[in-house]
This record gives C-alpha cells, sequence and structure tokens, in this order.
C-alpha cells in the first residue's frame, strides 16, 4: 500500500515527524505526494522496517545502529562508569563488543570523549584502544578513506 498524505498525517506519524532529520522527512513527504509503494530495497528503511529493506547504498553502521542508538549507549555507560554501579563491567563489555561487531565508531567516539573528558580514564584501557583499533582501520565500501 502506498503511503498517502492523509496516512502520513495520522497521529502515530505527527510522534515521529519531530525525530526524523529534515532531508528523511523530506523524503517521506515526496513519497507520500507521489502515492508510489516504496521499492523493495530504499535508503529510507531501518533496521526496524516491516516494508522495505534497507539500501547498500547506507554505511553499515547506519544499518546496524542509529544516531539514537549511539548516543543512548555512550550515554548509559558513561553514567554506569561514573556512579560505579555493580554491573558497569558488564555495561563497558557489552558496550565494546556492540562497537566493535557493529562498527558503531559514533557510540565509541562519544562514550569515549565523555569518559576522558570528565576524568573517568586518564588513559583509555587496553581494551578499549583495541576497539579503537579495529574502528581506525576500517573500510566500507562505498566511503572514501
Amino acid at each position: 500500500m502506498p503511503p498517502t498524505a492523509a496516512l502520513l498525517a495520522q497521529p502515530v506519524f505527527a510522534q515521529v515527524w519531530p525525530r526524523l532529520p529534515p532531508h528523511v522527512a523530506q523524503s517521506f513527504r515526496q513519497l507520500a505526494q507521489q502515492a508510489q509503494a516504496m521499492q523493495h530495497l530504499h535508503p529510507l528503511a531501518t533496521r526496524w522496517s516491516i516494508l522495505t529493506t534497507v539500501s547498500a547504498e547506507l554505511p553499515a553502521r547506519a544499518r546496524r545502529a542509529s544516531s539514537d542508538d549511539a548516543k543512548r549507549m555512550a550515554q548509559e555507560l558513561v553514567h554506569a562508569l561514573q556512579q560505579g554501579a555493580d554491573d558497569a563491567q558488564d555495561i563497558e563489555a557489552n558496550f565494546l563488543s556492540h562497537c566493535s561487531a557493529c562498527h558503531d565508531k559514533l557510540a565509541f567516539m562519544l562514550a569515549r570523549r565523555e569518559l576522558l573528558r570528565h576524568g573517568v580514564f586518564s588513559e583509555l584501557p587496553a581494551s578499549w584502544l583495541a576497539v579503537a583499533e579495529k574502528l581506525e582501520n576500517l573500510h566500507e565500501p562505498g566511503l572514501r578513506a
């Protein structure tokens, strides 16, 4: 079923519009005006999409985790380490595993910057340096080095 202006005006979409980057919202509006179904592969698809599949034109990190996820995960890690939470080591290990497996450079950079800035680390531990090296050596298709 192609998206229509009436469908996109429903209350559920009203909650989504403010969170979308302007270029993404504009793209959805253009699709609605054209009254055409999305192609099977489409750059507007997310990892939760049930309508279409994510286009290979997007960087791998964007296909695996959104910038909202990256910010949330980094904030949760920084908070856990600053507070000395009981499960801080588990959260840190899961975070580093996520960054390494999903190539989530944004989450890693955000957390690293905050942890160094707030003095949680005076310098990065070996586990962080290993993930940093892996992320620095990634060459994703379609991206210039």
